[in-house]
């Protein structure tokens, strides 16, 4: 039975070697070699140059990546705003939300979310009483909807016409990515 076995192995084997013996044997086929350029360089331009160039390219990456924050900290940012009496004054009102929406920086992204704050504005258009009216869940985001409106400080002061003491005002923050 050994006998066998070795026969068996060394026919195996010697079929093997016949088929890949060729290809071990086999000699690479030369490839004609491309167009070769010749380069010569005249001068080395000045360091002056180059580092003019270097510092107008970090600028410009500095200046585009400070716009992106800029963008990404109110993308998607929304505010409305809902007064608690009749209070006809739609200029005061956007006036309001562009003033608040400038101090916001939104630190959430992620889903749609929404917060809403109360806050009354004085004659002389001071903020007072700045309260979370209905919170978002998120404590970071509710956060800085209180920082964005004790950030104004102060808005103009409410228009003569309106005889009340104080405005009542619902500010609702939003995100909508």
């Amino acid at each position: 039975m050994k006998k066998e076995v070795f026969i068996s192995l060394y026919i195996h084997i010697g079929a093997v070697l016949i088929f890949l013996l060729p290809s071990l044997l086999k000699v690479d086929k030369a490839y004609p070699m491309g167009e070769v350029y010749s380069v010569k360089i005249v001068s080395r331009p000045s360091t002056y140059v180059l580092e003019k160039a270097k510092k107008t390219k970090e600028k410009k990456k500095v200046k585009a990546k400070t716009e992106k924050a800029k963008k990404s900290e109110t993308e998607g940012a929304v505010g409305k705003v809902q007064t608690d009496a009749n209070f006809k004054y739609s200029y005061y009102l956007s006036t309001i939300i562009s003033r608040i929406g400038e101090n916001w920086k939104n630190p959430y992204r992620g889903e749609k979310i929404s917060a809403v704050v109360h806050f009354f504005i004085t004659r002389d258009g001071r903020i007072k009483e700045v309260k979370v009216y209905k919170s978002s869940g998120n404590y970071l985001f509710d956060q800085s909807v209180i920082r964005a409106v004790n950030r104004t400080k102060t808005l103009p002061p409410l228009p003569p016409e309106y005889r009340e003491k104080s405005l009542g005002v619902f500010f609702e923050f939003a995100y909508k990515p």
